[in-house]
């Protein structure tokens, strides 16, 4: 299952501080994968890809991702990229979970 998301909450808007975007996209993630059966743990068993500008944003990515996977760092993939698809984000979270037998 795969889901690709944003830092916007429920009315489109973006965060200003980079950090709340970065944790509004990873909650933005979860909650598809979740409407698709992926739970607790399904991150271990994925990859994921982060798209952001500024490049400067790493940290507020590392400090987002521990409890996000349970028993194993999944593959990540960081891109700092010109621009982002929607207007005034910084940062798009993309994941590929496998659902469990």
């Amino acid at each position: 299952m795969a889901a690709g998301l944003g830092g916007w909450n429920d009315e489109w808007e973006v965060p200003v501080p980079l950090a709340d975007e970065i944790a509004q996209a990873f909650r933005n993630v979860e909650r598809t994968l979740a409407g698709g059966g992926c739970g607790p743990g399904a991150w271990d068993r994925g990859e994921f890809i982060s798209f952001r500008i500024p490049r400067s944003g790493q940290p507020d990515h590392d400090r987002a991702l521990p409890s996000r996977y349970a028993n194993n760092t999944p593959p990540w993939i960081a891109l700092g990229v010109a621009t982002v698809p929607t207007e005034h984000a910084r940062v798009e979270i993309r994941v590929t979970a496998i659902l469990p037998d």
